[in-house]
């Protein structure tokens, strides 16, 4: 599913910046750690959404199946 691909790249884009943060050899980290921290927050908060729309997606097809039982023709 195309949400469940954006949701893992938005997760690797947030580790990449974590892992960003951690690593010494990175001049900019100290000078630039709280616009990490607000761009990671924000891809947080993209996957959280991204996973609630995943979670509707899974429900709607699953009432939509339900839905095509009862109005199917023997």
């Amino acid at each position: 599913m195309v949400l469940e691909a954006n949701t893992d790249v938005l997760t690797s884009l947030r580790d990449f910046y974590k892992r960003l943060m951690d690593n010494d050899q990175f001049d900019l980290r100290v000078v630039c750690k709280e616009d990490f921290l607000n761009f990671v927050s924000q891809i947080e908060d993209m996957i959280y959404d991204s996973r609630m729309q995943i979670a509707r997606a899974k429900v709607l097809v699953k009432i939509t199946a339900d839905r095509k039982g009862l109005v199917r023709i023997p």
